[in-house]
């Protein structure tokens, strides 16, 4: 059996990355291609406490009071539910042979932390640091 593909969609909000991602599974699906469908954060457990953060329902104390964690925390949560995720659910379904479509992946980190940070050109690298052991898309 052959190793499915990692196929992954970049994109901001509202420009219809599930949309294409949905349209391009069925496609694969009507060519009897085995396809599952994810996106980023996860459904895992980091993701889970990433999407209360985006949902500014999970706040963590500073010197003025509650507020959003840092761009820095912000990226190392994202790889570490990034690594997570492809420990127990991209790379058992691509070992399977499954083409997993991805909603986002490493290049939003790379776009939303850095463009909070008062330095990209050290933020871009650092999150790639960040990122440097997870599985690149096909």
């Amino acid at each position: 059996m052959s190793e499915g593909l990692l196929i992954v969609l970049e994109g901001v909000d509202g420009v219809g990355k599930s949309t294409q991602c949905r349209l391009l599974a069925d496609a694969l699906g009507q060519k009897n291609w085995p396809v599952h469908l994810t996106q980023q954060p996860s459904d895992g457990p980091v993701g889970g406490v990433l999407r209360q953060i985006l949902r500014s329902r999970l706040l963590v104390p500073g010197p003025n009071g509650m507020r959003l964690p840092s761009w820095q925390s912000m990226a190392a949560l994202f790889a570490a539910d990034r690594l997570d995720q492809l420990e127990a659910e991209i790379t058992p379904l691509l070992m399977d042979g499954v083409t997993v479509i991805c909603d986002r992946y490493d290049y939003s980190s790379v776009v939303f932390q850095a463009a909070l940070s008062s330095d990209e050109d050290d933020a871009v690298q650092w999150i790639r640091t960040l990122n440097r052991f997870v599985r690149r898309p096909d």
